[in-house]
């Protein structure tokens, strides 16, 4: 009777120096993090203030070990898929090479230069609307920019490239 009496005794009371400590620490919580705010909007942080703070706030050393592995990780086996998948495709093209039954892939050049040309005004237009509206006209323009003017000029090349007028013009004659 007396060790269970004794232990509830003792469980309720770690509950409530529990309840306390919590409320202790989200109230000191608070206010380093009103204190911290007040000082920024004044302006009286130092710069070993914001060191400190940014210390603190800094994520664990293990996670950020692991934050650095995954892109390494995924880039090695990128890496390797393709190079199996490139000695592969060899593989197969050397066999229907010594069977006879090769036959090349033909590219249409100017179908996948009208796509292309579409694809990247179009995109391009997007991107440049979306960064003017976000940030103005600063450098962030460019990432609409630059694919706006590689479809702009697989369009223009599209139009102007005398080899694509000369298979219509042979095409309305015959």
């Amino acid at each position: 009777y007396f060790n269970e009496t004794f232990y509830k005794k003792s469980s309720l009371n770690y509950k409530r120096v529990a309840k306390k400590s919590l409320n202790v620490e989200s109230n000191s919580a608070r206010h380093f993090f009103s204190g911290t705010l007040k000082k920024l909007t004044e302006g009286l942080i130092m710069d070993n203030e914001i060191s400190q703070i940014s210390q603190e706030i800094v994520t664990s050393e293990s996670a950020q070990i692991i934050f650095s592995v995954v892109p390494i990780v995924g880039i090695v086996i990128g890496g390797i898929t393709i190079f199996f998948y490139l000695l592969w495709r060899h593989h197969e093209i050397k066999l229907q090479i010594k069977t006879g039954t090769f036959v090349p892939a033909k590219f249409n050049l100017k179908i996948f230069s009208l796509l292309a040309g579409l694809l990247l005004t179009a995109i391009g237009i997007m991107l440049t609307v979306v960064f003017a509206i976000a940030d103005g006209f600063k450098y962030s323009i460019l990432a609409g920019l630059l694919p706006l003017a590689m479809g702009l000029s697989l369009l223009l090349f599209y139009k102007i490239y005398p080899e694509f007028h000369k298979e219509n013009d042979t095409r309305s004659n015959s």
